[in-house]
Formats: C-alpha cells, sequence, structure tokens
C-alpha cells in the first residue's frame, strides 16, 4: 500500500497523478473499513491511526463518527485537491495554499453555500 500511494515515476505528471491514486487508495480504504465487519476491529484500527495520523481530531470523537457511518448503506467518499500554487524561495521549491480558493471550495462543498448565498 504504501509503495502504490508513493509511486510516481511512471506517470506522464507524476505528482497529479500520484495524489490521484492516493485519493482512490483513501476512497477504497475508507470504503471497505466501514463496513459492518469490520466494527469488531475499530479500536485496533484506531490505535494504528493514532500513531500513523497527525490531526487534529481526538480519539474520543470516533464514537461520533461511527454513528455517522451507520447511517449510510454505501457511503460516498468526496476527494478534494488543496487549491494551491508552487512558489520557489531561496532555491526551495515551496506549494503554497491558495487562502481564498481554498474558502471557496470549503463553502461549496461543505457548507453548500455558493459567492451569491453568503
Amino acid at each position: 500500500a504504501e509503495q502504490f500511494t508513493r509511486f510516481q515515476a511512471g506517470y506522464a505528471d507524476a505528482n497529479s497523478e500520484r495524489i490521484k491514486a492516493q485519493q482512490m487508495f483513501v476512497t477504497q480504504l475508507i470504503r471497505q473499513k466501514t463496513k459492518p465487519r469490520y466494527l469488531g476491529k475499530v479500536p485496533e484500527l484506531l490505535g494504528v491511526l493514532s500513531r500513523h495520523v497527525e490531526t487534529n481530531i481526538k480519539v474520543a470523537d470516533f464514537p461520533l463518527f461511527m454513528q455517522f457511518f451507520n447511517n449510510f448503506s454505501e457511503l460516498t467518499v468526496s476527494t478534494f485537491r488543496l487549491p494551491a500554487f508552487k512558489e520557489i524561495k531561496n532555491g526551495i521549491s515551496y506549494v503554497i495554499c491558495d487562502e481564498e480558493q481554498t474558502r471557496q471550495l470549503i463553502c461549496r462543498e461543505f457548507l453548500h453555500q455558493t459567492e451569491k448565498s453568503r
């Protein structure tokens, strides 16, 4: 799994295609692990996640997410690419978040607002 999500040398547009592969992997992982037969493995999965994923979500919040997953027979997963641009400073390449476009993405996709409705 790690090799699949890190591979980029064989793609025509290496970084963009690698990101698509990562999104596909995460989508399928979520779809698989939210099936009822995996509920018994939730504590083990939470332990692995807490050791390997950096997030501001607390382990105590996960039961709330499980209630969310139980409401769906087929979970729909959407992935997004953070609006950003490349910039080189002192010979070092950076990816800089476009804050305004990110705000628009959040409003449109998560808050279901458009520019006109705000």
